[in-house]
């Protein structure tokens, strides 16, 4: 019998409350959130919770943890006091990049970014991004959020 695959009910619950106590503890010792809220980030929270299936979802799930976690950290300012900014943050950051160039019409800095958005892409889901399907997206949401929440516990120690 096979475990059952991780759920995105899970792996967002794990690192929303793993941000959490990263703050609380952030805060006990130096009196100041590592990750700073802001109205907005009780949406983004809920957002990186609600499942993905498209393009258009995923990007949603994307500008929330690009939100919550690079812009919460000051753009990574406050993580790079204890360690570099994690390959998730940084790959999080290309797509957000990418998919802002994209909405405001930028077009010649989008496709000098396409190529490292698809690589992006492709290194979470396995496929070419034009292959990509509905339990594509869902999958990379929940692999984005595991690899969020093992660079939190290693905040933790």
């Amino acid at each position: 019998m096979t475990a059952p695959a991780r759920t995105l009910t899970d792996a967002a619950d794990a690192a929303i409350k793993l941000l959490e106590r990263v703050n609380a503890r952030h805060a006990a010792i130096t009196g100041t959130e590592l990750f700073k809220s802001a109205p907005e980030f009780a949406a983004a929270r809920r957002k990186a919770s609600e499942p993905c299936s498209d393009m258009e979802s995923f990007g949603g799930f994307v500008d929330a943890v690009y939100l919550f976690f690079y812009k919460g950290s000051g753009d990574g300012t406050r993580i790079q006091a204890f360690a570099a900014v994690p390959e998730f943050a940084t790959d999080v950051r290309t797509l957000w990049a990418f998919r802002d160039d994209m909405k405001k019409g930028r077009m010649k800095e989008a496709s000098q970014k396409m190529a490292e958005a698809n690589s992006v892409l492709e290194k979470y889901s396995g496929k070419r991004p034009d292959s990509l399907g509905p339990d594509d997206f869902l999958s990379m949401q929940i692999r984005i959020l595991d690899r969020m929440s093992e660079f939190l516990k290693f905040l933790m120690r």
